[in-house]
């Protein structure tokens, strides 16, 4: 025995001590000292350690071990005698050489974190007289296979024994009413587990990371499950609820129990949980009973094999991203009874081909059939007023679509890469259309612009490849940059006069375009506005028209003919009539004098067979011509 040892000794059979508290022994070297108050306590300082102990009996007369009594000691066993009543918050926190601990009758009370992280310990043994165990009293004792809790203990806290790696069963007592979050968390290798009848509270994430558990069953007592309580239970297969249970389902319940195939949700729950079955990669069928008013966000999201799903007849709310990525879900009858369908429902659901969506519905959020590949039949309903970003896109078999009659807006890319889509017909009621709505739907044929439109947004029919026309209404005063780029096929078109600005590529390659009027109030061309309209031959620009950018006219194959404006002041970027090799006439209404004066880049002219400009006063040779006059 060392000196601090006797030392320790002595003095509790001196005074008869019935406390130990708060950090006792110190740094027990050989300069160890106590502090004595009275009968009752023995005090040491609380900036020292305890890494000098390693054996230590705790004498018959001693009634409570305090706080912090022996944290990170090196005791291989301890004994607590009847006496002793109380065993306070970590106690022996980090034992880390501790192995075994016999507790006698009499001992009502370990506190929290009381043998956290004692990670050798291999055996315990627990009185009956124990009624209460602190949160934590157990957690991170890895080497403890088995435990025996008393008939008396009533509630098991939060990380009792969370992080255990060698439990492999455990007997709950009868009284028991309530299991604390994380209890038995990351205790890998528990088995199944029986649930006391008298249980009405499993805490958040109790269960969750077992990798052992098969299949579970929930008392009808239990009133509610903590979120993720048994999350990322990974071999679970197989739970069962009492059929008219009244329990509150939280948030991540099972999420990430891969195996989860079988489940039956009790009647009388009302909301499916935000990411409930979130990536339970196994669950094939399910039935919502129809208490359920509600499904939130990610509920079913990733269930790869979920195929067949019977939803609430009362179901009112579907969240965001529910569906998202049921990739086996083929179709879904969705109750009359909805009325809101979340962002992204069924994005990623890659084999749903037909559904109708109720009528009550006003709104259908972003991304709801995101790459939905295999979508070739959707009814919308009659109440439908706004359609949001990305609704359709990527929707490859959809051939063709309704859009009902009250519908005022249509958002970004809401059928853009619908690469299927020969038609569709916008109502009267349609204010807005979102940019890149149609970009990529290369078989669209037709499309109507309604006359409440005032805008084309950018890239609204980008790379439509079998449009042939379109007839822009007098409402639209603003196109966007490259709303009909790479139309190949659109051969009319027109350019309303409540259009100020031709924005960058409006018309770019659209290869077919025979003929296009620009109207007077535009005073503004934008680069590679008609670049590539290989089948132009004459492009006459208005008087009005201030700023021609770069490329506006680039690579028109047949383009003979070019009129410009008295009124142009800059001409913009390189190589204004490049790549023209039929162009033969280029006419300016103004003398030549103004055409000197015009703002033009340098280098403008190069990469031109060009000769001449025509002027009002006669022709303006390009051969040697200066910078300084550019």
């Amino acid at each position: 025995m060392s000196i601090a040892e006797r030392l320790i000794e002595l003095k509790l059979i001196k005074h008869n001590l019935k406390t130990i508290i708060n950090g006792l022994g110190g740094r027990c070297g050989e300069n160890f000292t106590l502090y004595h108050t009275d009968l009752e306590k023995l005090i040491t300082e609380r900036d020292t350690g305890n890494e000098y102990f390693t054996n230590f009996n705790i004498s018959d007369n001693i009634t409570k071990i305090g706080d912090y009594a022996f944290p990170n000691a090196k005791f291989s066993s301890i004994n607590v005698p009847s006496s002793v009543k109380s065993i306070g918050e970590r106690a022996f926190f980090n034992n880390r050489s501790l192995t075994s601990v016999t507790i006698s009758e009499g001992v009502k009370q370990i506190g929290s974190e009381a043998f956290n992280s004692c990670s050798n310990l291999e055996q315990i043994n627990l009185p009956q007289s124990l009624e209460y165990i602190g949160w934590g009293a157990f957690n991170n004792c890895r080497k403890l296979p088995r435990i025996t809790l008393p008939t008396n203990i009533k509630e098991i806290g939060s990380y009792t024994f969370a992080n255990n790696r060698t439990f492999t069963n455990f007997e709950f007592p009868s009284m028991v009413t309530r299991i604390g979050d994380s209890a038995f968390s990351n205790c890998r290798k528990l088995g199944n587990i029986t649930l006391p009848d008298n249980l009405t509270y499993i805490g958040r994430e109790a269960f969750a990371y077992n990798q052992v558990m098969t299949e579970v069953t929930i008392p009808d007592t239990v009133t509610t499950l903590g979120n993720g309580v048994f999350a990322y239970c990974m071999n679970l297969e197989k739970v069962t609820f009492p059929e008219h249970a009244i329990i509150n389902l939280t948030d991540g319940t099972f999420k990430f129990c891969t195996k989860l195939r079988e489940v039956n949700l009790p009647n009388g729950i009302t909301t499916i949980s935000y990411i409930m079955f979130q990536n339970c990669a196994n669950l094939t069928s399910i039935t919502i009973p129809d208490t359920v008013i509600s499904m939130s966000g990610n509920a079913f999201m990733n269930c790869t094999k979920l195929n067949d799903i019977q939803l609430s007849q009362n179901l009112t709310s579907i969240g965001n991203s529910v569906f998202y990525g049921c990739t086996a879900l083929s179709s879904i009858t969705l109750p009359n009874s909805v009325q809101t369908l979340g962002d992204s429902t069924f994005r990623e659901c890659t084999n749903l081909q037909n559904i109708t969506i109720p009528e009550g519905v006003t709104k259908l959020e972003n991304n709801l059939f995101f790459n939905c590949k295999s979508l070739t039949e959707v009814t919308l309903p009659l109440t439908l007023v706004t359609m949001g970003l990305n609704i359709f896109w990527g929707d490859t078999l959809l051939t063709n679509i309704t859009i009902p009659k009250n519908v005022t807006t249509i958002g970004n890319s809401c059928f853009q890469e619908c690469g299927s889509l020969t038609s569709i017909t916008l109502p009267e009621s349609l204010k807005q259309l979102g940019s890149s709505c149609f970009n990529g739907c290369v078989k669209l044929q037709s499309c109507n612009i309604p006359s409440q439109v005032t805008r084309i947004e950018p890239a609204t029919f980008y790379r439509c490849q079998s449009l042939t026309s379109i007839t822009i209404p007098d409402s639209v005063n603003y196109i966007g940059n490259s709303a009909f780029d790479g139309c190949t096929k659109l051969q009319n078109a027109n350019i309303p006069n409540s259009v100020t600005r031709l924005e960058d590529r409006i018309f770019n390659n659209c290869a077919s375009l025979t003929n296009i009027t620009i109207p007077n109030t535009v005073t503004f061309i934008g680069q590679n506005t008609f670049g590539g309209c290989n089948n132009i031959t004459e492009l006459i620009i208005p008087e009005g028209v201030e700023t021609i950018s770069q490329g506006a006219v680039h690579a028109c194959q047949k383009l003979e003919r070019i009129v410009i404006p008295h009124s142009v002041k800059e001409i913009l970027g390189q190589g204004i009539f490049y790549a023209h090799p039929k162009l033969t006439d280029v006419i300016y209404n103004g003398t030549k004098e103004e055409w000197k004066k015009i703002k033009k880049a340098t280098n403008w002219w190069t990469q031109s067979g060009l000769a001449v400009i025509k002027c009002t006063d006669g022709d303006f040779p390009l051969r040697n011509y200066l910078t300084t006059e550019a």
